[in-house]
């Protein structure tokens, strides 16, 4: 399988002057490679099309970037992310530093709340970056 979806009749290099055209709209995972017989396979399939971009910047934002931008804008989404920033606003130290729970990002309010030693809510939203360190969190 080279280079072409199985049962599809688009191959890597139909959809290449696409994700160029709208190189912010498209992220890649493994679901993307639904289908294949392995998660290794999938994995291999997203190697294969970042290689296909021909464009180091390009590949890094459908890879990485726009999954990273989605996530920095959630609002946070857990009862429980509300209710420990709820705790927090409550100290007199002034852990929230003005900001209002309701307006800050999913990924602000899990690291608020991880340095404050609470939970985030236990659905990932603490670290926000899928693991990888050192992303950009703007």
């Amino acid at each position: 399988m080279c280079c072409r979806f199985l049962q599809s009749a688009y191959t890597f290099d139909d959809f290449v002057p696409v994700i160029k055209q709208f190189p912010d709209r498209f992220m890649l995972s493994t679901d993307f490679g639904y289908g294949l017989e392995s998660e290794e396979k999938a994995i291999e399939a997203i190697y294969m099309l970042l290689d296909k971009l021909q464009d180091r910047e390009l590949a890094r934002k459908v890879a990485h970037d726009n999954t990273a931008a989605l996530v920095r804008r959630q609002p946070p989404a857990t009862a429980a992310q509300q209710a420990g920033l709820a705790e927090l606003a409550k100290l007199p130290v002034g852990k929230l530093g003005g900001q209002k729970p309701e307006e800050m990002t999913k990924l602000a309010a899990g690291r608020l709340l991880i340095e404050a030693g609470r939970d985030s809510g236990g659905d990932g939203g603490g670290s926000g970056d899928s693991g990888s360190s050192g992303a950009d969190t703007r």
